[in-house]
């Protein structure tokens, strides 16, 4: 990984948020924008915080040349597990670093 990560801007999480609305539904209304590594336990957005937050996670992933090699149900899980308080921040690192994989 490079020295300094790619850093997601907020306007592009905003933008995130709002294609995942558009999608799937939900309420467009910005609440506050948090920090991505708190968005789960703040909920900076009205609805579609889960899936804004797992869409922003992989895209800064991938944006420093990672990605997550879990299985799709596995990842859902893990999200939801925090979003509900079950694991904490520090057990969601350790499963990330544990799934994480160098893209080519």
């Amino acid at each position: 990984m490079k020295d300094e990560p790619i850093w997601l801007s907020s306007k592009l999480v905003r933008l995130i948020h709002h294609q995942q609305i558009l999608e799937h539904g939900g309420l467009n209304h910005n609440c506050q924008l948090s920090l991505l590594e708190s968005a789960l336990n703040n909920l900076p957005f009205a609805d579609g915080n889960k899936r804004t937050t797992y869409i922003a996670m992989r895209l800064f992933l991938k944006l420093n040349g990672y990605d997550l090699q879990a299985p799709p149900e596995e990842k859902f899980l893990y999200i939801m597990a925090v979003a509900q308080h079950k694991i904490t921040e520090e057990e969601l690192n350790i499963w990330t670093e544990n799934n994480l994989i160098k893209l080519p």
